[in-house]
């Protein structure tokens, strides 16, 4: 404990904030099947493809030394600026379980601490759709792991770090929540699946529609290729 000083776990970690360019990719979301049970998510913190509003874009591989190294990246909501700002001590709301680098970006999986009543709080806007995003706080990469691409953007392709937050509204919009398979197996209905849609950022009026649509195609009478853009928008 030598040299510790533990007024300082109540100041701001020295990180940038990154809120995930407009696109949907919504977050993946699915309720405890029992009380006492973590509510669990995925969805994307990073996406490849896009600029933040900050200019920079993240090169595939940014995060592979920090999977690889088991590094515990915490999770918090709205990355607790009214903890940092009041003094109090910020208050982790969950844990993230699973990283992982793809095509897409990075893939987080995470789950709520039961019986927290801010975990229980954000798991009721997720569920409700109020909330779908997704940001992280990283400290400042190395000069050698950036450069600048040919539109200007400033590329990062190698940094820590310290937290991702489930967040209000993500500065990347694709940094955004998606429903999970334990989720699409749940559906036992088509209030069910409307259900899913709409917390997916359809309006009610367009999922209705878009299930009438699906019964014609799987009873033949549209062609199935017709809806498939839909379908790949959604991330099925």
């Amino acid at each position: 404990m030598s040299g510790l000083n533990i007024r300082q776990r109540k100041q701001a970690p020295n990180v940038q904030h990154r809120r995930a360019a407009p696109q949907t990719i919504a977050l993946r979301f699915t309720p405890p099947a029992q009380d006492g049970q973590p509510y669990k998510f995925e969805g994307y913190a990073v996406t490849w493809a896009n600029v933040n509003s900050h200019g920079e874009r993240f090169e595939k591989g940014a995060f592979a030394d920090l999977i690889a190294s088991g590094k515990r990246v915490h999770m918090y909501y709205n990355h607790a600026y009214m903890d940092w700002l009041t003094g109090n001590s910020a208050k982790r709301i969950g844990k993230w379980v699973e990283l992982v680098e793809d095509d897409t970006g990075l893939l987080v999986k995470g789950e709520l601490t039961p019986n927290m009543s801010q975990s229980n709080d954000v798991a009721a806007m997720l569920a409700h759709g109020t909330v779908d995003g997704l940001s992280i706080a990283f400290y400042e990469p190395n000069p050698i792991d950036v450069y600048q691409d040919n539109t200007g953007a400033r590329v990062i392709r190698r940094v820590d770090l310290y937290e991702i937050s489930v967040v209000d509204e993500p500065s990347d919009q694709t940094a955004r929540i998606t429903p999970t398979a334990e989720a699409i197996d749940a559906v036992r209905s088509a209030e069910d699946a409307n259900k899913l849609l709409v917390n997916m950022g359809l309006s009610n009026d367009d999922a209705t529609s878009l299930l009438a649509r699906l019964k014609e195609v799987s009873q033949g009478a549209t062609p199935v290729n017709q809806y498939q853009s839909v379908l790949d928008a959604l991330d099925f």
